[in-house]
């Protein structure tokens, strides 16, 4: 199963919720950006594209052998758990603990069956102010 987690907040999305989360936050961006900065034309569409790809960047996708999404949040509920202060100290270098989603253990056995696809993980290329 795909699904979309953002892991700074522990935030787990299915694919349909989170191509759909994609279209409403482009809007309210769009709305925003000629309401409030009154941009048009091509520094509005600069802009939207911009700001919705730090959206989606701010989620990693993840291939999940589980069927459900509830069993996709509990796996992800244990890995925050355990991880939540390395996610924190290190957001936009996920190198730092990405690997470890990807592993599941199964009593003495290390299975690898959850996998972030092959993605750009460190996000320094983004300000963070």
């Amino acid at each position: 199963m795909n699904v979309y987690w953002k892991p700074t907040v522990n935030q787990m999305m299915s694919e349909d919720v989170f191509n759909q989360s994609l279209q409403e936050v482009e809007c309210k961006i769009s709305a925003w950006g000629q309401r409030e900065l009154a941009l048009s034309g091509f520094l509005l569409a600069s802009f939207v594209e911009q700001k919705v790809e730090e959206y989606k960047r701010s989620f990693i996708q993840i291939e999940m052998p589980f069927h459900t999404e509830a069993e996709c949040q509990a796996y992800l509920d244990d890995f925050y758990h355990e991880y939540a202060e390395v996610i924190k100290l290190f957001p936009y270098d996920r190198w730092v603990w990405v690997k470890k989603l990807e592993v599941i253990q199964y009593g003495p056995y290390d299975i690898q069956c959850v996998h972030v696809p092959s993605q750009v993980l460190d996000h320094k290329e983004f300000p963070l102010g």
